[in-house]
């Protein structure tokens, strides 16, 4: 498997990437069907992920597919942006595989030839197995908000995370 930048040839691929996502996980944002951008508004999402210095997009391949990702979205103003939202996403069939870890440091690694200071993410409360890895890298529970999203006729908490680099 291949952890690499995203390039502008990766758009649509990424873009079923992100569907198949949504499709076979409960723990991201997004209900099956509910991601609808076309194909150009996919592409200038991943064009903005490539031009500007304070957003990153990493995709892990496998046979030429795309089977994860995580991004790295900086603040844009003078007061945040030393700090940056963490966003990752795998495929069930590739989850503990070291490949979360191996997202982990690219994001880390990114954030620190930045100067930023802090990296921060959410997380469904019942995703035990991404809360671990998130703790063994050093992310801390900040706090709960509690019933924050609506999933499978339930609500259910998000755990506010961070790590101080």
């Amino acid at each position: 498997m291949n952890i690499r930048l995203i390039e502008t040839t990766d758009a649509s691929d990424h873009l079923a990437f992100s569907q198949q996502l949504d499709n076979k996980t409960s723990y991201m944002l997004l209900e099956p069907g509910e991601r609808r951008p076309t194909a150009e508004q996919h592409q200038h999402m991943v064009n903005e992920f490539i031009m500007k210095d304070h957003l990153v997009l990493f995709v892990v391949e496998d046979a030429g597919a795309v089977v994860g990702h995580a991004m790295g979205v900086g603040g844009s103003t003078i007061r945040n942006y030393r700090t940056a939202s963490v966003v990752i996403g795998i495929l069930p069939a590739y989850h503990r595989l070291g490949i979360g870890s191996r997202l982990l440091g690219r994001i880390e690694a990114w954030a620190i030839e930045r100067s930023l200071h802090r990296l921060e993410l959410t997380v469904i409360e019942e995703n035990t197995g991404a809360r671990a890895l998130y703790e063994r890298f050093g992310f801390r529970e900040e706090g709960v908000k509690r019933n924050s999203l609506f999933a499978h006729g339930a609500y259910v908490n998000e755990i506010m995370m961070a790590k101080l680099l």
